[in-house]
């Protein structure tokens, strides 16, 4: 049952997507970084005017895989910024209004405080990650 409701949901997704049906771009991101970040974590997607740039604000509470000692922070938030960012300028389905981003700047916050932030361009190989003290 469950592999059934999957493939047809699948495919209402791509019927979608093929009809013009897109999701609009600030949720096309959230459902992306969420999927594999996890459900409810995206706080806010903020697009640009242009649509070239978009800023997400990540709650961290919650998250199992955060390491309990800070200093495995570095190469966590530098790993999971990779494949989030990666996940939205590669997407599994074309998307327009994915494909002219050019930047995306992640906040991370963690019992409502800023405690890294990063940021990666298109054609970057890895994000650059700042820990906040």
């Amino acid at each position: 049952m469950r592999r059934w409701l999957a493939g047809v949901l699948g495919t209402a997704v791509a019927v979608a997507v093929a009809h013009g049906a897109a999701p609009p771009t600030s949720a096309a991101v959230r459902n992306l970084i969420e999927s594999f970040i996890g459900a409810g974590t995206v706080a806010s997607v903020y697009l640009d005017a242009s649509g070239r740039e978009v800023d997400v604000h990540v709650r961290m509470d919650g998250v199992r895989a955060l390491p309990a000692d800070r200093g495995d922070w570095g190469w966590f938030f530098r790993d999971m910024s990779e494949i989030a960012t990666s996940r939205v300028f590669y997407p599994p389905l074309a998307h327009e209004g994915l494909r002219r981003l050019v930047r995306i700047r992640l906040w991370y916050r963690l019992g409502g405080r800023l405690v890294a932030r990063a940021a990666r361009d298109r054609g970057q190989a890895l994000p650059r990650v700042v820990l906040v003290p």
